[in-house]
């Protein structure tokens, strides 16, 4: 395995205030608004990035003065990369800019790179790794910085430290550390009383204490807070909660809590047999008037898209961890998007997600959402498989399912509770309703049967 270094005689940071260090020493990064162009240019990973885009990382509402005074920042920050031996990093040249360091100096990239490869070892070294990755996180992210970028950024940073908390209590659990964690798993619950995981983990420490009635305690106290925003226990904290009664906790039983242990040859536990597929459908416009939004969204790198009906479809790069798409990558197309749209993401054929992208469950909940612009559908065994990954970045509580028994679950991106939809989960027609142009349509009966749909065709119309 290689070893993923930490200490870099240059090194720098986006958890805590934004800035660098050398061979231990802070460095000056400069004013808020030169850490927030750091930033941005820091989360881009090396790819280019656009120049309007990049002053909204600076300002909200930018000066006229913008184009001048970013011109100032990228000349002091040329300087002082200069001075910390990266003389040739930054580039700054028609319309686009790029900052090029090496992933092991950035406090961001190392931690990702050290979750992975947690995920290539055996728990032993997970831990060990975790525990690495834990303490490069510490901190407010980009600390100080208040625009609206900086802020989603943030709250992704601080997603993935709760999903970087939930594999090493997870490991750790699985290596008998139980009594240890008790008081962290409780104050984690607090912070995250919606998440299903953490909840069950709690659970889990608790049994395995011999605190079996105060694990109960944990579910009930869980159930009832979840019933009072209209939501369901999952069924694998159900079935956890009955094997706890029972004193049955196999390793079957506690997988839904613990995950499976790494293995050391590197096997995930669980992992995508298909090509991830996301389907974008904007209410207006066109789909290929999407793609450079979802381009600057995904990462250019990660994916390719083309046109397939009236969506834009992605093929995500098996490199992309399904839960980075499924939760980051739609917090940011969400503040991208400059239509109202669906989107839906699974495995399989383009039709099936074209669908999921499609779903009137969706777009009820949508519709239920008047500040929102964007729903994203998940396939149900594309939730199953994330939900149950060592590496879990999305709080399943934030998704509803489409209770009509149909396998999809439902998010609105920025919200923690999606609404729950119209009682008929029936789209109406309305003279303000988002226009298309494609045909009415009336289904006959039972609509579906596999992958066919009975209907017909009334006329063409906007609606």
């Amino acid at each position: 395995m290689k070893e993923h270094i930490v200490d870099q005689p240059v090194f720098f940071r986006l958890w805590g205030t934004v800035g660098a260090s050398r061979d231990g020493e802070p460095m000056p990064m400069g004013s808020q608004r030169e850490q927030s162009m750091l930033a941005g240019l820091i989360v881009a990973k090396g790819r280019e990035i656009q120049r309007e885009t990049l002053k909204a990382w600076i300002w909200d509402d930018e000066p006229a003065s913008a184009s001048e005074e970013m011109n100032h920042f990228m000349s002091a920050l040329r300087k002082r990369l200069q001075k910390l031996g990266f003389a040739d990093s930054l580039i700054n040249k028609n319309g686009l800019c790029r900052l090029v360091l090496p992933e092991e100096s950035v406090d961001v990239h190392q931690v990702k790179a050290l979750t992975a490869a947690a995920q290539k070892t055996d728990d032993h070294h997970a831990a060990e790794l975790l525990t690495r990755a834990l303490r490069l996180s510490e901190g407010e992210p980009l600390a100080g910085l208040n625009t609206r970028r900086a802020g989603n950024y943030r709250a992704e940073l601080e997603k993935e430290r709760h999903a970087l908390k939930i594999a090493y209590y997870r490991v750790e659990l699985r290596q008998g550390r139980h009594q240890e964690h008790l008081g962290e798993l409780g104050s984690l619950l607090e912070d995250h009383p919606h998440d299903a995981v953490v909840a069950a983990l709690l659970m889990c420490a608790l049994h395995f204490a011999g605190r079996n009635a105060e694990a109960g305690d944990v579910f009930r106290n869980y159930q009832e807070h979840l019933g009072d925003v209209g939501m369901d226990v999952l069924p694998g904290l159900t079935d956890l909660h009955a094997r706890v009664l029972k004193n049955d906790l196999t390793a079957g039983g506690w997988s839904f809590a613990l995950g499976r242990p790494y293995s050391a040859n590197g096997e995930p536990p669980m992992s995508l047999t298909e090509p991830l597929l996301v389907a974008i459908r904007p209410d207006a416009g066109s789909p290929e008037e999407v793609r450079r939004v979802v381009a600057e969204s995904f990462g250019a790198a990660g994916f390719r898209a083309h046109q397939a009906e009236d969506c834009l479809v992605c093929v995500v790069s098996p490199e992309v961890a399904p839960a980075e798409v499924i939760g980051v990558w739609m917090d940011r197309l969400v503040e991208e998007m400059p239509y109202r749209g669906q989107v839906g993401i699974g495995m399989g054929s383009e039709a099936d997600v074209c669908d999921l992208a499609g779903s009137a469950y969706a777009r009820s909940v949508l519709d239920c959402a008047p500040d929102s612009n964007l729903v994203v559908a998940v396939s149900d065994d594309l939730y199953e498989l994330v939900t149950r990954l060592p590496e879990l970045q999305i709080d399943a509580a934030s998704y509803r399912r489409d209770d009509r028994g149909v396998a999809v679950w439902v998010r609105v991106p920025g919200l923690s509770v999606p609404p729950r939809p119209r009682p008929d989960h029936a789209r109406e027609f309305s003279a303000d309703a988002p226009a298309s142009s494609g045909p009415t349509v009336a289904f006959n009966g039972k609509t579906k049967i596999g992958k066919q749909v009975i209907a017909s065709t009334v006329k063409k119309m906007k609606w």
